[in-house]
């Protein structure tokens, strides 16, 4: 069954929830019922894996892929490859 996709602020506030946890090492990866698409989920737990202190361009880095979530680009990114 498929759920329907969060309002953006609640992505928002997910998202910004999880990197912050990343960061701050109390969180290993996106969880898997974040509502996070999945080169989101992707980037997250590739900044997940670097070694603390997490380096900026990769928080930076992490920030740009949501944004790209929650402008369309990675569905029209997906519905072009098909």
């Amino acid at each position: 069954m498929l759920f329907p996709t969060p309002p953006k602020a609640e992505l928002r506030r997910t998202f910004t929830a999880i990197l912050d946890e990343i960061v701050a090492g109390s969180e290993w990866g996106c969880p898997t019922d974040s509502g996070m698409d999945d080169e989101t989920a992707n980037a997250l737990d590739a900044l997940a894996a670097q070694p603390n202190p997490k380096p900026p361009t990769a928080i930076r880095d992490c920030r740009i892929v949501f944004a790209r979530q929650l402008d369309g680009t990675h569905r029209r990114e997906q519905e072009d490859a098909l």
